[in-house]
């Protein structure tokens, strides 16, 4: 009662104390058995209601914050979902040649790639069959993430996932500026 006295009130009254003992008497707390027997408790909504906090006003939480502090302040429509640096520190970037490029049969958007990433060949599946020819691929150096687990799309398995930015129509794959081996790790 001496820390909280408003819910404190709520709850002996939700007990039936009379109000003329709602404020208590400290001295009778220790006494055992002051309430009346078959005193009628009255029914109450949560004393401590769970607080629903969508995505949409956790991000802009942490947009008010971070503007607050003054550190990288983002426009609230920029943001789309905050990540630490321990999520950011477990994806893995890395440079990936291109040894084999074909359209999958059926899919009018999907590639399908035999890629080497350092000593690993792999296969990976992306939908960027709109914007590349199969043998314009063959030899580039692109960058993948490495760590993501393997999907399955239209019956293949992708082992990884390509970067590449789109504006409008216009998609392009992120690579590498310069001659540097397969695998290295992007930083």
């Amino acid at each position: 009662y001496p820390v909280i006295p408003g819910k404190m009130t709520e709850m002996r009254r939700a007990l039936g104390i009379p109000e003329d003992r709602i404020q208590p008497n400290l001295d009778q707390l220790k006494v055992w058995g002051v309430l009346q027997s078959g005193c009628a408790v009255a029914d109450i909504i949560a004393l401590f209601p769970r607080i629903e906090i969508s995505k949409d006003t956790a991000v802009t939480a942490a947009t008010d914050n971070t503007a607050k502090s003054g550190e990288n302040a983002m426009e609230p429509d920029n943001v789309v979902d905050l990540v630490d640096i321990q999520a950011l520190a477990r994806i893995e970037l890395r440079t990936a040649r291109i040894l084999v490029a074909e359209k999958v049969e059926g899919a009018d958007r999907l590639l399908r790639m035999d890629i080497e990433v350092g000593e690993d060949k792999r296969q990976i599946v992306a939908g960027i069959a709109q914007h590349y020819e199969p043998e314009s691929l063959v030899g580039r150096l692109i960058v993948v993430v490495s760590n993501l687990k393997p999907a399955k799309i239209r019956g293949l398995t992708s082992n990884g996932m390509l970067l590449a930015a789109k504006s409008g129509d216009k998609l392009r794959l992120i690579s590498v500026d310069g001659d540097i081996a397969s695998g290295v790790e992007v930083s």
